[in-house]
């Protein structure tokens, strides 16, 4: 009898811990059943960054787009303003030449008009010469 009390103790002690090791098997599958829980959010979180943040790229991408093209709007009203310059200096540059021909002219024709009042003179004196 003595056995049979020692083995029920024995089955007794082992189902207990059985008990305890099931108990402590069912805490750990919480655990990680929460911890799988959690890392689906977070995965749910990272996902929705993602996502916002590729909205975000998206814009980024539009206003540099946005800004280039505003530059080569700016480098080409440039090159129009270059050669409305240089048309303006190209102008200016005839305007001066014609204003320098203008000049020459002018004193060819003070030169002319000075030896025609000298040939006038010459022609009074020799007609002064012919009066009685």
């Amino acid at each position: 009898m003595h056995k049979i009390i020692d083995a029920v103790s024995k089955t007794t002690n082992l189902v207990s811990e059985v008990y305890l090791a099931s108990q402590e098997q069912g805490t750990g599958a919480n655990q990680m059943l929460k911890t799988a829980n959690n890392m689906q959010n977070i995965t749910r979180e990272m996902t929705t960054a993602s996502s916002e943040q590729a909205k975000g790229s998206k814009e980024i991408l539009k206003a540099v787009e946005a800004m280039n093209r505003m530059t080569q709007q700016v480098a080409d009203a440039t090159i129009e303003q270059k050669k409305g310059g240089d048309a303006v200096v190209k102008a200016v540059e005839q305007i001066a030449l014609v204003a320098q021909q203008n000049f020459n002219s002018t004193e060819q024709l003070s030169k002319a008009m000075q030896n025609l009042a000298q040939e006038a003179e010459n022609l009074q004196k020799l007609a002064n010469q012919f009066v009685v």
